[in-house]
């Protein structure tokens, strides 16, 4: 590609704009943070990125209206576009105002560069190399290859302690420090030195003044901006933990109960960081699991969950219930208020669902107005019982909009509510196509109402 791009990263979730600059910057880009569209606006007419990777959907002002402001001060600008849900009007006005692409969420990180190739080559106008729509995996992805970094490049390491004396992790990464700052102390024991670390040299000249030994500066050390370079992700860091740790036990033959105070300190930093590579996968699977504006779990895990449901069905010839939940007249509805008082709507209904269901139950936003919940050890007696509890809660629970004339007025809705029992021999998408059915029946017959498929 040439030289690299500067992206700005515009959402209002800090934890997906920390996970993508992370990945970003391990793959050599510079990356600008925003977390409304006000501030991407800003950002775009001081910082003048080469390209922005902006969610669709934000509190203020939205991708949309942000990419109309972005336009006034930056024409040419490509503006990538990502979300979970989108309607059609509002990718057809992202494409009137020029968006280079619109990619779905979780973004996948392959296709994210491909598009930056074609940036690269001065196509301002980009296209995904699968067409359009892109189910991501910047989060999975990412965490299996810091998985795969760590297994091949940090546990040989210390599996080989024990019997070479010279094992190091090798960082590729790894800054000079008298290059990065321009240093002319030619005396100074790390200048020209290209093979050992600046932090491990003893009388080092840093700060206009001479260092100690390493185990004197090492808390220091790392808030210099030569290792935090040195250390681009998360696998250096640990790798570079390692090897303090080695360089100490090395010292250690020799080393005194200060000497031994310090590699205590640094084992725990090792913990903690793996302890930290942890969290994020939790976070980062959790992600790729989950619908944001609902909480509720998202239709590409329906699938694996209600075959490993079936499976135990079968095994232990337990009854399963499948819920299909539809909301009534929800487009008129949505045209007539806004599409943020309709994402009130599907929120308070997400929150309804968990607040409703017992734990076993597993709610997923099936896609726009409709939900499923999978019921394992339900059958139909029990599924109606639960339907009708969510159904006729749900018709009593007023929505206050402010009318065009400042009159606050109160909007109730109902559910079409489809029921399926599981039978032996049947697949997943079986369950789903009666309980779709049961739904279609329900609406014929006039909505607001459950139907269970077969029986009623």
């Amino acid at each position: 590609m040439g030289e690299k791009v500067k992206i700005l990263v515009v959402d209002d979730n800090r934890g997906m704009v920390k996970t993508i600059c992370d990945i970003l910057k391990a793959k050599g880009f510079e990356s600008i943070l925003a977390y409304s569209g006000e501030e991407a606006v800003e950002k775009v007419k001081a910082d003048r990125p080469g390209c922005v990777l902006m969610d669709l959907r934000m509190p203020g002002i939205d991708g949309v209206k942000t990419l109309e402001q972005i336009r006034k001060v930056a024409p040419a600008l490509p503006v990538l576009l990502i979300t979970a849900y989108a309607t059609e009007e509002q990718v057809e006005e992202a494409k009137r105002h020029g968006v280079s692409a619109v990619l779905t969420k979780p973004l996948d990180i392959q296709e994210f560069f491909c598009l930056l190739s074609q940036l690269g080559k001065g196509e301002r106008h980009m296209v995904p190399a699968k067409g359009g729509s892109m189910s991501g995996k910047v989060q999975a992805d990412s965490g299996e290859t810091i998985r795969d970094r760590i297994r091949k490049e940090i546990i040989p390491v210390l599996y080989q302690v024990a019997r070479i004396n010279e094992t190091k992790f090798h960082n590729p990464h790894l800054v000079c420090c008298w290059e990065r700052k321009g240093c002319e102390m030619k005396d100074c024991p790390a200048y020209g030195n290209t093979e050992v670390r600046c932090w491990y040299r003893a009388g080092t000249y840093c700060g206009g003044k001479i260092q100690g030994t390493f185990v004197d500066k090492c808390g220091g050390c790392r808030q210099c901006d030569v290792f935090q370079e040195s250390c681009p992700t998360v696998v250096e860091e640990v790798g570079e933990a390692a090897n303090n740790l080695l360089f100490l036990l090395d010292e250690g033959k020799k080393a005194s109960d200060k000497h031994l105070e310090k590699i205590e300190y640094l084992n725990k930093e090792l913990l903690s960081a793996l302890e930290n590579l942890d969290s994020r996968n939790r976070e980062i699977q959790e992600l790729v699991i989950t619908d944001k504006l609902t909480g509720l779990y998202n239709r590409n895990y329906l699938t694996t969950v209600l075959e490993d449901e079936i499976h135990r069905s079968q095994r232990g010839k337990n009854p399963l219930a499948l819920m299909m939940i539809d909301l009534d007249d929800f487009k008129p509805i949505n045209d007539a208020y806004g599409h943020s008082f309709g994402d009130k709507i599907l929120a308070f209904l997400g929150s309804m669902l968990h607040g409703t269901i017992r734990k076993s139950d597993r709610p997923f936003r099936y896609g726009g107005e409709e939900f499923v919940v999978v019921l394992p050890d339900t059958d139909p007696t029990i599924a109606l019982v639960v339907a009708e509890r969510i159904r006729e809660a749900f018709e009593k629970e007023p929505f206050v909009v402010e009318a065009f004339d400042e009159i606050q007025k109160k909007v109730y809705l109902t559910l079409s509510i489809g029921l399926a029992t599981y039978g032996e021999g049947m697949t997943a998408g079986a369950l789903i196509k009666q309980a779709d059915l049961a739904i279609y029946k329900a609406k014929s017959e006039g909505k607001n109402r459950v139907i269970r498929y077969g029986i009623d």
